[in-house]
This record gives structure tokens, sequence and C-alpha cells, in this order.
């Protein structure tokens, strides 16, 4: 679990592969940007990918969105989530939406280290 963790989107958990992607700071203060993938019917499938960004880029992009750091995975969640009440997601969206996010993070000049 991540600090002030946010969840971007979450498809369906009736379908064989659910994925999520969540945003959040880890236990070293890193900005950390997670996609989840479950294959429940090939578990060979199933992966974790983690984008991880330094407490001193993370503060970078805070204040190049003129939010805190505290506000950061919030401001994410509001420019990158879905709405859960609006329609099914699939994972296809789920991934879509981590790299939509790496490459929003790269256009401020910050680089993520892939976990």
């Amino acid at each position: 679990m991540l600090a002030l963790e946010k969840l971007l989107i979450e498809t369906d958990n009736d379908q064989p592969v659910v994925a999520t992607v969540t945003v959040g700071y880890g236990d070293d203060s890193s900005l950390v940007i997670r996609l989840e993938r479950t294959d429940y019917e090939q578990p060979a499938r199933s992966f974790v990918k983690s984008a991880q960004i330094s407490r001193e880029d993370a503060y970078r992009l805070a204040k190049g969105l003129k939010v805190s750091l505290v506000e950061l995975p919030a401001l994410l969640n509001t420019r990158f989530g879905v709405d859960f009440t609006a329609d099914l997601h699939a994972p296809a969206e789920a991934s879509a939406i981590f790299h939509e996010l790496l490459a929003f993070v790269s256009s401020f000049g910050i680089k993520c280290q892939m976990m």
C-alpha cells in the first residue's frame, strides 16, 4: 500500500483479467505509479510494473503543476482517473492510462525508474 494512494482505474473484477493503476508515495517518499495486472486463467501472465520518481523530481512535478506534494496524487487522479460509475473498463484501458501518465511525467523532463 502506498501513502496517499489514489486508484486511477480498476477493471471489471468479474472478468478473468483484472488491471489497476494506482499512484502514491512509497516508503522512501518517492512517487510511485503502479500498473498491476492479474490474469486468473493464466497466472504466469500476471505482473506488476512500477515507475518510481524520486522525491526531488516529484517536487519538481508538483511545482510545475502548482500543487503541493501532498496534493499531487489527487491531482493525477483527477487528470487521469476514470469515472467508476460509468462503463466497465478493460485491461487495455488501464495499460493506456499507465503509459499516458508516464508520458505526461516525461513531458516535464522527469525520468522514471522502472521496477
